[in-house]
């Protein structure tokens, strides 16, 4: 989740737009997610202005693919750093919006 995410969450329930029970449904995703092998933080940019970063080395193109999945559906951004060649390639296909600062 973004910062203007929140802000609509909060505007929406300032006007009366959404209730507050809805509002906590909507926030619940915000925070961690353990996915077995890896405890995503949904709520990092937020606090830190700094997106989720993922050390890619020892994790499997699979894991590297799902951890983008569940980052994409909460609507968080993802650093990924170390990503090989190879796995690059099949992320770009999958994702729209992935680039490369070599």
């Amino acid at each position: 989740m973004k910062n203007d995410d929140l802000r609509k969450i909060l505007d929406a329930v300032s006007t009366g737009k959404l209730t507050a029970e809805a509002a906590l449904k909507k926030l619940g995703g915000i925070s961690f997610e353990d996915i077995e092998f890896a405890k995503l933080d949904h709520h990092r940019a937020l606090r830190t202005g700094v997106p989720e970063v993922i050390f890619a080395p020892g994790k499997t193109d699979r894991q590297i693919i799902t951890i983008c999945e569940h980052m994409q559906k909460a609507g968080s951004d993802i650093l990924i750093t170390r990503v090989g060649k190879s796995t690059f390639v099949k992320l770009k296909r999958k994702f729209k919006g992935i680039y490369s600062y070599r």
